[in-house]
């Protein structure tokens, strides 16, 4: 498999890996889903929409009923009984002193269960907002004073902005809409750009229509989200509940996008 990698043949020391990241990098790939620990698990409502969009894996779909669609337990996924019972063998578990870290520390079988992956981080000054939509609901305290966005343009707003719409779950079925209809309308060479230009618009005055008739699918945030950011702060750094990813690079600018509250 590594030799399959571009840059393999180039590396004077190709036996010269760094074993804990990459323990880490599988063992949190396997635990997550296994465990289904909300934020580490690749089960995620995106992962079953591409299955169903790409036809396979029939089982894994989302379980639809009537005009509600719901991701079930895949599995592969451990049920709570079982999870519980895995996470009290794991607390019990002895190792000689100094072998590893005190693991029993680290899972809490009493209640609800808590393991180090998903307890509030030391910098969480809140944890989860009561948002309905999910990139909402994230928390994050930025780091020093922020700087007015002057030197992000409306382009640079505009792609933070479909990043954000790409990154919401809750309008996954919106963008599929909106993709199949310029599927439609426009040649296969011009979808993906019609849908990238065309969405945020769209977005907007199909949640304008839900609002004029009252839908009940209607919400402020939903509205705040089509209605794009309305200025953007820039700060040094951030801290807050995460996601662990694999970035290559140097963090020079925090970028925060302020939404209609």
């Amino acid at each position: 498999m590594f030799f399959e990698l571009p840059y393999w043949s180039k590396l004077k020391l190709r036996h010269n890996l760094d074993v804990m990241h990459v323990e880490k990098n599988v063992f949190d790939t396997l635990v997550g889903p296994i465990l289904d620990i909300e934020g580490k698990t690749k089960d995620t409502i995106k992962a079953r929409l591409d299955l169903e969009r790409m036809g396979i894996r029939r089982g894994s779909w989302m379980n639809r009923d009537s005009d509600k669609a719901r991701r079930d337990l895949a599995f592969f996924s451990m049920k709570p009984n079982d999870k519980k019972e895995f996470l009290q063998f794991v607390s019990s578990v002895k190792f000689p002193d100094r072998y590893a870290s005190n693991i029993a520390r680290c899972v809490n079988v009493d209640g609800d269960v808590e393991t180090a992956f998903n307890r509030p981080q030391r910098n969480n000054d809140g944890g989860m907002r009561n948002e309905k939509l999910s990139v909402f609901a994230q928390s994050a305290r930025p780091f020093g004073d922020p700087g007015r966005g002057e030197s992000f343009s409306r382009n640079d707003m505009e792609v933070a902005h479909w990043f954000v719409l790409n990154n919401c779950d809750e309008i996954m079925a919106y963008l599929d809409e909106h993709e199949e209809m310029m599927k439609r309308e426009h040649p296969s060479h011009l979808v993906a750009w019609k849908h990238r230009e065309l969405f945020p618009q769209w977005f907007l005055d199909y949640v304008n229509k839900l609002k004029s008739s009252n839908s009940p699918t209607y919400s402020d945030e939903l509205y705040n989200l089509a209605f794009g950011p309305i200025r953007a702060e820039l700060f040094s750094g951030c801290g807050g509940e995460s996601t662990d990813i694999d970035f290559y690079g140097k963090l020079t600018t925090v970028v925060q996008l302020l939404y209609k509250d």
